[in-house]
């Protein structure tokens, strides 16, 4: 019984370190990055950045609320984690919820048809494209 029960609560355990990695059903992935804040919840949990700003200026909802939380490929957000990006063109990509694809690019002009943000005084352009 005394075994049984130390199980018990190893598995408990184990399952209260793994919850918050697992924070909004996203699993730990070195390629993608959630932007929600949870940045102790694991390697892929990032700063919101603009994307609550975007959503409001677009008239969707509160951001982690009303609208999903974003997900972007390593490659596509690095303009949007410290150090920042380098060279002329700071972010290039796409970020993706279950709503909407965000076209993002900044460090250049903004492409015709395109809105614009500004965040740590820098202009970032953005499209939304609604999925399904």
């Amino acid at each position: 019984m005394r075994r049984l029960s130390l199980s018990t609560i190893l598995a408990l355990g184990v399952l209260a370190i793994a919850a918050p990695a697992m924070g909004h059903g996203v699993p730990n992935n070195a390629n993608w990055h959630t932007h929600d804040g949870l940045t102790g919840a694991g390697a892929h949990h990032k700063p919101v950045v603009f994307f609550p700003d975007l959503f409001l200026q677009e008239g969707l909802g509160t951001y982690g609320e009303d609208v999903e939380y974003v997900d972007c490929p390593n490659a596509t957000d690095k303009g949007l984690l410290a150090p920042g990006g380098k060279g002329t063109v700071h972010v290039a990509g796409v970020c993706m919820n279950d709503e909407y694809v965000i076209h993002l690019i900044s460090g250049v002009e903004a492409p015709e048809g395109w809105e614009t943000i500004t965040w740590n005084s820098v202009e970032f352009h953005y499209r939304l494209t609604p999925r399904g």
